[in-house]
């Protein structure tokens, strides 16, 4: 699916007992584990930012069915969605967990694109990303690497960040390098 049509990139979704998106555990494991709850995440971020909340939610392994009943899931991102079921696309998916947009802030740094729920999260939460970082070995790669983007790591902070692979360091450079030229 095209990201830019969700305003955010879209979790996996695969077949279990029901169609899901792909959750990530780092993220499962800070709400599973924090002092913060749902509903005042949903209150808090539902008229101002209803992209981050989507994707949130999709991170947390939500279930197809269960999403589209979710009063900020829009219009458009569940006729996507339903364009991938009704294709058979989903079995058929890079399972792997999609990349945030890259973005150049006033100072001419380059980060990926945070998740405000995410970042509330980083602020507000009493499980720090130390205490995720105690657990690293409990977790993989890739659930850390989107972990970074997500919280809009600058890309130079990215590549330097525990469990991120080198796999990952080579294609964030491929991505700068096209994105940012002058970089």
């Amino acid at each position: 699916m095209n990201a830019a049509k969700a305003g955010f990139p879209m979790q996996p979704i695969y077949l279990d007992d029901v169609l899901r998106f792909k959750e990530n555990e780092i993220v499962v494991w800070w709400v599973d584990n924090g002092n913060i709850n749902m509903n005042k995440i949903v209150a808090e971020f539902f008229n101002s930012n209803p992209n981050d909340l989507q994707q949130f939610a999709q991170l947390i392994g939500y279930s197809v069915d269960g999403y589209f009943e979710l009063g900020y899931v829009s219009n458009n991102t569940i006729k996507n969605i339903e364009g991938i079921i009704e294709r058979d696309e989903y079995g058929m998916q890079n399972f792997k967990s999609p990349w945030q947009p890259l973005i150049m802030d006033d100072n001419g740094v380059v980060h990926f694109k945070s998740n405000e729920i995410l970042d509330y999260f980083l602020i507000q939460n009493s499980t720090t990303l130390m205490d995720i970082m105690q657990k690293k070995d409990d977790f993989s790669s890739e659930d850390f690497e989107q972990l970074y983007m997500l919280i809009g790591y600058s890309v130079d902070g990215f590549v330097g960040q525990p469990k991120v692979t080198d796999e990952a360091i080579k294609k964030v450079d491929i991505l700068v390098a096209n994105q940012f030229p002058l970089k």
